[in-house]
């Protein structure tokens, strides 16, 4: 692995890290009762009206994406990953519920020319980071390209810097859902980046991935908004609304166009 003095990672590392036992792993993870309550949270927070379209990117397997098409908005979801599309196509055309399926698109996420103008978008998970500075800047201002005047943006990570750094582990392991997941974290202060090092396992199989994230201050995220073309955020801790803290394990940041 390279460090901040040489040759950065490959920057092209998704494209091979959102595969087999890395999809496994997140889908035996998901709470069904928590995405509800989130896609409540993301339904309020962006002000959206019955049928509004939204733009969620990535999306994933959908999760997000199909709930919220089955509550009547219209959501549009990116990826990059086939795998995670595929999935999420046929979730939404085997759900009863869903009359109009959502969009599934294959894009770069920082490649969103010609979608729009949406009522609204969000960007869920830890996806906020997978570039550096540049790059993150570059999804930013493509997510404000996307959305018309006033529209809300609410975006999610549990790998700001006052969330991450509190709490870091050099060496960390789960199990969920029958699987193992072994983490070794290696945090390079000089490039602003944590490079992880998975080791997932169920069974005899066993899968090993690199997974690299750029680490922001949320007053740097703040930045990068407003430069974007948003106002300023609210931060919140938790679905609840429950105000950021230094050391909250994630946060939900609430912004609008300007």
């Amino acid at each position: 692995m390279a460090d901040s003095r040489g040759e950065g990672p490959d920057p092209a590392w998704q494209e091979a890290f959102f595969a087999g036992l890395t999809l496994d792993v997140w889908r035996a993870a998901v709470d069904e009762e928590r995405l509800a309550a989130e896609c409540d949270f993301i339904a309020d927070a962006l002000d959206l009206d019955a049928e509004a379209t939204l733009l969620d990117v990535p999306c994933g397997e959908g999760r997000h994406a199909v709930e919220l098409a089955r509550r009547g908005y219209r959501p549009t979801g990116l990826d990059l990953s086939e795998a995670c599309l595929a999935r999420a196509r046929a979730a939404a055309e085997d759900d009863p519920e869903i009359e109009e399926p959502p969009a599934f698109l294959r894009r770069d996420m920082r490649d969103l020319q010609g979608l729009g103008p949406f009522a609204g978008a969000c960007c869920l998970g830890n996806a906020f980071g997978y570039f550096d500075a540049a790059g993150c800047r570059d999804f930013l201002a493509a997510v404000a390209g996307t959305l018309a005047p006033g529209a809300g943006f609410l975006l999610h990570s549990g790998m700001i810097a006052e969330s991450l750094l509190p709490n870091y582990e050099p060496e960390l392991s789960l199990e969920v859902g029958g699987f193992r997941m072994d983490c070794r974290n290696d945090y390079d202060v000089l490039a602003g980046r944590l490079d992880t090092h998975y080791r997932l396992t169920r069974g005899a199989r066993v899968e090993e991935r690199l997974g690299h994230h750029w680490i922001f201050t949320l007053r740097e995220l703040a930045g990068m908004l407003a430069e974007a073309g948003f106002e300023a955020p609210q931060a919140f801790a938790e679905i609840d609304g429950s105000p950021f803290e230094v050391g909250d394990p994630q946060l939900y940041l609430l912004c609008r166009k300007a």
